[in-house]
């Protein structure tokens, strides 16, 4: 019987288009341009992305910039196809992992509709910050969530 391989690796400018194809999919006004990755990837010193590969082939990413002593999530998502069996978790897991062993505390920002997300971080130890009144382009609030590090 054949296992998976699953790999959390950072990301590649030759990962972008299947996260494009990604990103168009879940987010699709809010997607995020290649040209946008391919900035963070090459020019912003903050910026910390990672891919998570099932058998070679990218079915989610994560990004976070670190400045300082605090870390950001700025992007997270797993392929549709592949929501809802544990991908999140390992990717979130490494995420917060290796911001530990670089910062104090870790944030980001949610849709308020987004309860599986919510679900998600409350699991990791995040909790409520605050609301970005008409954060997303359709007008919806985000919840702001932090968690502190050890």
């Amino acid at each position: 019987m054949a296992t998976e391989s699953i790999e959390i690796i950072p990301m590649r400018a030759g990962h972008l288009d299947k996260i494009n194809v990604i990103e168009q999919q879940v987010f699709t006004s809010e997607a995020w341009p290649i040209k946008t990755y391919l900035y963070e990837l090459k020019e912003n010193q903050f910026a910390h992305y990672f891919s998570l590969l099932k058998d070679g082939l990218v079915i989610g990413y994560i990004g976070l910039w670190i400045v300082i002593d605090d870390a950001q999530i700025t992007t997270f998502c797993i392929d549709r196809a592949y929501q809802g069996e544990g991908y999140g978790d390992k990717l979130l897991s490494h995420c917060i992992h290796y911001a530990s062993m670089r910062c104090i505390r870790i944030s980001l920002e949610v849709r308020e509709s987004n309860h599986s997300a919510i679900r998600l971080y409350r699991k990791h130890g995040f909790v409520d910050g605050g609301v970005r009144k008409a954060y997303y382009g359709d007008g919806e609030n985000a919840l702001v969530m932090w968690r502190y590090l050890s």
